[in-house]
């Protein structure tokens, strides 16, 4: 997507392969839990088309997105929604999302080069056309002012309007929308208010404080909502200045009221080992990036000159955590599995280098960001 504060410095801009910025991967993880779009819709949506529109029957459908161009581009989320009475078996619509956290003044563009893609797909899967409604999320710090069509872009005369494409997008300019959008769970309340505080730079850490704390104040507590606490300190430890790394680390130990830092960390570990077990329970297998993590304390541990044998007890328990981070990797981008044999004989730099070119296609690519 086009983020960042001006195209000419944009390092997400149109023309670069970045793959993708922090902003973009936690709009992201909101927009795919459906509940919350659900919400956003009933709230964004003017009455004729929610009475139009079962929202009840919403449900995502980014398997469309196999066009190699849409996963280029990235969508944030595409959902079907079903219509209500006899026009249910004849009328698709879809509801597409798009983040900004920059008011990007050749959006409707991008949003109709989307719409074209995945009519193109549908084409060629011989399915029917359906009608696509573009929502864009926008936190940026100034209000969004850019054109929303366009015929707004296009200078004609207007004999010509007509034959200038165009279709209409919708925008939540977080930063300034209503109190309404920012009601409900505390995974969707807190996750809103996240990135609206992202834009605010020197108030970031003590608005991370407050979240936390609301966060640590809901009913199930910090325990339970411990992906949601762990996604929120990955994005702000990425948008955070350097200088302010500190301040951000005590923000969140406050904010979940926690002791110390130590405190912090060992209930930290009791989540992420409750965690990797429940998505082991239900097949899904550990979370790589928290294996990823573990192998960086357990190399740090090395690094930190300890006694011999605790360091090759360090770089065996490295060794188990990469190839355990290969195969999830590999699952979940679905790619024929290197086998445990293969994995043992290679060098504990084989497999960080192995380990880190799967993590690096699996949140850059393989899941549709781009």
């Amino acid at each position: 997507m086009l983020d960042g504060p001006l195209p000419a410095v944009n390092k997400c801009g149109m023309e670069s392969n970045y793959p993708h910025n922090p902003h973009d991967v936690f709009a992201a993880a909101l927009l795919r839990i459906p509940q919350h779009v659900r919400r956003l819709l009933r709230l964004l949506l003017p009455p004729e088309l929610q009475i139009l529109l079962d929202l009840r029957g919403l449900r995502p459908c980014n398997e469309l997105l196999i066009d190699h161009e849409l996963r280029r581009k990235h969508v944030d989320g595409l959902y079907q929604i079903p219509v209500r009475g006899r026009l249910r078996r004849r009328v698709y619509v879809y509801v597409l999302f798009e983040h900004k956290s920059w008011p990007d003044p050749f959006t409707a563009l991008q949003v109709i080069t989307y719409i074209i893609s995945l009519m193109q797909h549908q084409r060629r899967m011989h399915q029917p056309f359906g009608i696509v409604i573009p929502i864009v999320i926008y936190h940026g710090s100034v209000p969004w002012q850019v054109p929303l069509n366009l015929r707004q872009l296009v200078a004609a005369p207007e004999p010509l309007e007509r034959f200038v494409p165009d279709h209409d997008v919708l925008v939540l300019d977080l930063p300034r929308a209503d109190d309404r959008f920012f009601r409900g769970p505390v995974d969707y309340v807190a996750r809103l208010r996240t990135l609206v505080a992202s834009q605010l730079s020197a108030q970031l850490p003590q608005e991370v404080q407050q979240i936390m704390g609301m966060i640590s104040r809901s009913k199930r507590g910090k325990s339970w909502n411990w992906p949601l606490v762990r996604d929120i300190m990955r994005y702000a430890v990425a948008v955070v200045g350097p200088e302010q790394a500190s301040d951000l680390k005590s923000a969140v130990i406050d904010g979940l009221q926690f002791r110390s830092e130590e405190e912090m960390r060992s209930a930290m570990d009791v989540w992420i080992q409750e965690w990797r077990e429940d998505r082991l329970k239900r097949g899904i297998g550990p979370d790589p990036w928290e294996v990823e993590a573990e192998a960086r304390g357990e190399a740090r541990g090395e690094a930190r000159g300890e006694a011999r044998g605790e360091a090759r007890g360090a770089e065996l328990g490295e060794r188990r955590a990469l190839q355990q981070q290969i195969l999830s990797c590999q699952t979940m981008l679905q790619q024929s599995a290197v086998g445990g044999a293969e994995l043992d004989a290679m060098s504990l730099e084989q497999l960080r280098q192995r380990a880190a070119e799967l993590l690096q296609r699996l949140v850059s690519g393989a899941d549709g960001r781009h």
